[in-house]
């Protein structure tokens, strides 16, 4: 039940002009600024290879 609470508060602050969907999460989550992407995952050393994101995601992304 967390993510139904969790989206609707995300949503009265969007209705209230606190915070916009297509910004990047970062601007609110300075954490969410730096965030790496699976590349790849090698199974037998369990090492997995990360890059950085291509564009940050977004408030309305970690939504959906």
């Amino acid at each position: 039940m967390t993510k139904p609470i969790t989206s609707v508060a995300v949503m009265q602050l969007v209705e209230s002009g606190r915070v916009k969907l297509d910004e990047p999460a970062g601007n609110y989550l300075p954490e969410l600024s730096q965030v790496q992407v699976l590349e790849e995952f090698d199974a037998t050393t369990g090492k997995a290879k990360l890059r950085p994101a291509k564009a940050p995601p977004t408030v309305r992304q970690l939504l959906s």
